[in-house]
């Protein structure tokens, strides 16, 4: 397993009300041993039951799907629960590090409309892709940086389909 980076240089500030999530493309945030319920539950002992149900129900979790082991969930599974803990973090700026990566078609699928959601519902999301399609699908703008030097596509605005 990789251990998270630290900068070696550069600086940034950010404004007074920026609350920051990182979404993890290896769901390192999760424990195995959890129940999908208990995940949240131990991370939000201050939400009730029905916040925490509610929660996983947007993101397609059932009452089945509550009492299972996180041990047994599929990529995009996981992807659904890591973005359920972040939304109840209450975040409006999320970092996501290849979000799509490593998921089926149809996992890539349910995690591109959640990113979607999301950011129609007023969140900031910076994220990274090594696929410029995946990135158009979920992305208002679009910056490419190839060997350190960065340039904005030209249609930047409004790419999503």
């Amino acid at each position: 397993m990789n251990e998270l980076e630290t900068a070696d240089s550069g600086e940034f500030v950010l404004g007074t009300k920026v609350e920051i999530g990182y979404y993890d493309q290896e769901n390192r945030g999760l424990s195995d041993t959890n129940t999908v319920f208990g995940e949240l539950r131990e991370a939000y002992p201050d939400k009730t039951d029905l916040e925490l149900r509610s929660t996983l129900a947007l993101f397609l979790f059932d009452a089945d799907d509550c009492e299972r082991s996180i041990s047994t969930l599929s990529g995009g599974e996981r992807a659904r629960l890591t973005l359920a803990k972040l939304i109840l973090k209450k975040v409006n700026l999320l970092i996501m590090d290849e979000p799509t990566s490593g998921l089926d078609p149809i996992s890539t699928k349910e995690v591109k409309t959640l990113i979607r959601a999301l950011a129609d519902g007023g969140m900031t999301i910076l994220t990274t892709s090594h696929l410029l399609a995946d990135a158009e699908d979920v992305c208002d703008r679009v910056m490419i940086v190839n060997h350190g030097k960065a340039w904005r596509k030209a249609r930047s605005v409004n790419m999503r389909k």
